[in-house]
């Protein structure tokens, strides 16, 4: 484990640069106090390592500095950002849907056919002609043929329909 770990560390010091020396003229730069001079010694050994080809990084910056490569952009006008209004064809409206008859809030209705799904729910068709499916199932609630039922809207589009004291959640079907 010890060995992997120095392994690591020695490869990860030789690929920053830890182990490759630096010119001894850079060096004295750093000691050099004064601020004009000390920029005056960088520019010179600046100047030595590209007349030597040594500096790839500071001939870059030299070519960047020589040629300057800022290409300003056109002005964008508010017109081309802005898009144009499409004309609707009558072929490209949607179609109108199935408008569902609204429901009265409280209804009251009578059984009038009973189906029993196989999910232990109940389908239920009123004297009115609406169809009603039980969401939640339960072996307690027992609906008769001719007895009464009242429908409550609920809250968020639910419906719930009341029994003789039974309650249940249930959703609208289509004919």
């Amino acid at each position: 484990m010890y060995r992997l770990l120095a392994v690591l560390v020695g490869w990860t010091l030789a690929s920053t640069g830890f182990v490759y020396g630096t010119d001894d003229d850079f060096v004295d730069c750093l000691q050099v106090i004064p601020e004009r001079e000390r920029l005056t010694c960088y520019d010179g050994f600046a100047r030595a390592a590209l007349s030597r080809g040594t500096a790839e990084a500071d001939d870059r910056s030299a070519l960047v500095v020589a040629e300057p490569r800022v290409v300003e952009a056109e002005p964008a006008s508010a017109a081309a950002l802005i898009p144009e209004p499409k004309l609707e064809t009558p072929a490209s409206r949607k179609a109108p849907h199935k408008v569902r008859p609204f429901l009265s809030p409280t209804g009251s209705a009578t059984i009038v056919k009973i189906d029993k799904l196989p999910n232990r729910r109940y389908q239920l068709t009123l004297n009115d002609g609406a169809i009603w499916r039980e969401i939640e199932g339960s072996s307690f609630r027992r609906y008769k043929v001719g007895a009464e039922v009242t429908i409550k809207r609920g809250a968020l589009g639910s419906h719930t329909l009341l029994t003789h004291g039974a309650r249940a959640k249930v959703t609208p079907i289509d004919p």
